[in-house]
């Protein structure tokens, strides 16, 4: 039985870039000021979350003004991704239709995504269970980023 997964390309792709090279801990303090900055606050059984921003929401910012939020070289990639999805360059419900391997090369082609966040994107995004081209250690990207879309589920049904 695998997860449910109701997070975006997008948003998989801002996650694995903030967890890149940083511990898990420093990864969810990017993760939140990213959210305090450009996602959505909504309330749930006392506590505040955040919906995960837009390519829409962050296109504006500058990379100066993402380099401030601490985030650090990451600024340089989340810039460029979010550029490719509000330019057409990626379009993940036409990447749904594609095979493994063209999945696989049109997001090695993002700057600043490397193999193992490929490898875990191709399982959880594309549902590509099958076949890993080398070990990784499988991430909960729920647990890193604490605002999912399933937690904003979970508050509409109460």
């Amino acid at each position: 039985m695998r997860p449910l997964n109701c997070s975006s390309l997008y948003e998989y792709l801002m996650i694995a870039i903030v967890l890149q090279n940083a511990p898990v801990q420093r990864s969810v303090q990017m993760m939140r000021a990213l959210d305090e900055r450009f996602g959505t606050p909504v309330s749930c059984d006392g506590h505040e979350l955040y919906v995960t921003w837009a390519p829409t929401d962050i296109h504006n910012a500058s990379e100066e003004e993402l380099r401030a939020l601490k985030v650090g070289y990451r600024a340089r990639s989340i810039k460029r991704v979010t550029e490719a999805f509000m330019s057409g360059q990626v379009d993940e419900m036409a990447l749904r239709d594609r095979s493994r391997e063209e999945q696989r090369r049109a997001l090695l082609a993002r700057y600043g995504i490397g193999p193992a966040s490929v490898e875990s994107i191709l399982a959880d995004v594309f549902h590509h269970h099958d076949a890993v081209d080398f070990p990784v250690v499988r991430i909960d990207y729920a647990c890193v980023a604490e605002s999912r879309a399933i937690w904003l589920s979970v508050c509409r049904a109460r």
